[in-house]
């Protein structure tokens, strides 16, 4: 999508087009999977942008908005472990496996600060 020479240029979309193509998926598909990730981390973003705002104003790790960004940001790294498995190619599952293994983390960690004085506060 991006020119080859950009400095930031991820090359995901080459390495979904060529995964998805070797099982005979077009070119088109692959776009609109693209396409549909980037909306997926579109909308975990603005849901951690909002989980966020709650916390430094309530101090609530246990708030209703913070679950559902995890749950949305989750899912994606979840799909992409399932779509490893489903198109047979292991060459992300490590970054995808240890990104959700983080965040499973980073979620415990924010629920654990919660106080049970500001969860009820903030829900």
């Amino acid at each position: 999508m991006l020119p080859s020479d950009f400095k930031l240029a991820s090359y995901n979309f080459d390495l979904l087009k060529k995964t998805v193509g070797t099982h005979g998926i077009l070119t088109s598909v692959a776009g609109v999977l693209f396409a549909g990730v980037i909306l997926w981390e579109l909308l975990g973003s603005i849901l951690f942008w909002r989980a966020w705002r709650v916390m430094r104003r309530h101090g609530n790790g246990a708030a209703a908005v913070v679950a559902q960004a995890f749950a949305v940001s989750l899912a994606l790294w979840a799909a992409f472990l399932i779509a490893t498995e489903a198109t047979v190619n292991y060459e992300t599952a490590g970054t995808h496996k240890t990104t959700l293994i983080a965040q499973l983390a980073s979620l415990l960690v924010v629920r654990a600060s919660a106080s049970p004085t500001k969860s009820a506060q903030a829900d």
